[in-house]
C-alpha cells in the first residue's frame, strides 16, 4: 500500500481568497454598523445650513432685514418657514428670495426628515433681535447623531425673540444631548441663531 503523501486541507491560495473576501465584506458592512453614513448626512446638513446662513447674511447686507421683512411677504416674525422643494407657500417665496445668493439651493439629504413640522426641508424662523423685527433668524435641522447636534427640541421650535430661543434651546452639554438622543420625546437638532 502506498502511503498518502498529501494530507487533506486548505491550500495557501484558498486561504488568501477567503481572507480577501472577508476583508471586502468587513469594508462594506462595518461603516454601516458604526454610523458613518448618518454622520456623513449630518455633516452635509450642517454644511447646507451654513450655505443658507451665508445667503441670508448677504441678503441682509443688501436689504437691511432678513427674508420676510418686506411688506406683503406673507411671513411674520416667529413663523416656521419650511425650506423644502415641496413647499409652495412661504418656503418657496423664501427660496426664491435667496436664489440670487445661492447657486444651487441646498436641501436635506433625506426627503423624509422632519424638523418642527417641516418634512423634507430645513426650518427658517425670522426673529426679533435687539428690538427690531426681522433682525435675526433661526435655521434648524434634525440630526441623526447627537455628536453634530447643539440643541434639544421636545416639540416645535417656538418663539420670536433671538435671545429667548438661544436660552431655551441651545445646549452645550453633550451628555444631556446623548441621553436625549435615546428619548422618543426629544430630538437632537442643529441650530444657527443670528
Amino acid at each position: 500500500m502506498k502511503k498518502e503523501i498529501f494530507k487533506k486541507g486548505f491550500t495557501l491560495i484558498e486561504l488568501m481568497i477567503v481572507i480577501v473576501i472577508l476583508g471586502v465584506l468587513m469594508g462594506t458592512i462595518l461603516p454601516r454598523l458604526t454610523g458613518a453614513q448618518a454622520r456623513a448626512r449630518d455633516t452635509g446638513r450642517v454644511a447646507d445650513m451654513n450655505t443658507i446662513s451665508q445667503a441670508l447674511e448677504t441678503y441682509y447686507d443688501d436689504y437691511g432685514y432678513y427674508v420676510g421683512g418686506a411688506t406683503g411677504s406673507g411671513i411674520t416674525v416667529g413663523d416656521i418657514v419650511c425650506l423644502s422643494p415641496n413647499d409652495t407657500g412661504t418656503g418657496a417665496n423664501t427660496i426664491t428670495a435667496l436664489e440670487d445668493y445661492v447657486d444651487d439651493f441646498p436641501f436635506p439629504p433625506s426627503a423624509s426628515q422632519e424638523t418642527s413640522s417641516c418634512i423634507g426641508g430645513y426650518v427658517y424662523i425670522p426673529l426679533t433681535s435687539k428690538g427690531l423685527d426681522f433682525n435675526g433668524y433661526v435655521l434648524a435641522s434634525d440630526m441623526e447623531t447627537y455628536q453634530k447636534a447643539n440643541a434639544i427640541a421636545d416639540a416645535d421650535i417656538e418663539g420670536d425673540n433671538a435671545e429667548d430661543i438661544r436660552t431655551t434651546y441651545l445646549n452645550e452639554d453633550l451628555t444631556e444631548l446623548k441621553t436625549a438622543d435615546d428619548d422618543d420625546e426629544s430630538t437632537t437638532i442643529y441650530m444657527i441663531i443670528k
